[in-house]
């Protein structure tokens, strides 16, 4: 392995081929950020003649706007991107729905 410049090898270093590291499933600095999306839904029916069902529904994921982030770079040969989160998503995403059943 090449020398990694500004990057303390004795926390974390490439675990060898067909073998475990030894770091701790919870620590901290490896794992990524919680998510927090809040979806909501609101239906309403509507019926005619008995015989037709009519359903409206609004849907909402992540209804808050709230970021997803990905989680963090985990190749220690790269110390510039080891820990870094380069990845965001889970934008607000709403759909309307118009069901008719007969």
């Amino acid at each position: 392995m090449g020398e990694l410049v500004g990057f303390d090898q004795s926390v974390f270093s490439q675990a060898g081929n067909f073998t475990f590291g030894n770091a701790s499933r919870t620590s901290p600095d490896l794992r990524g950020p919680g998510t927090r999306a809040f979806d909501a839904s609101i239906f309403k029916n509507f019926t005619y003649k008995e015989r037709l069902l009519t359903e409206f529904r609004v849907e909402m994921f992540n209804a808050f706007n709230h970021p997803i982030w990905g989680t963090p770079g985990t190749n220690v040969v790269q110390p510039g991107s080891f820990g870094v989160i380069t990845a965001k998503g889970g934008n607000r995403n709403l759909q309307l729905v118009l069901r008719l059943e007969f």
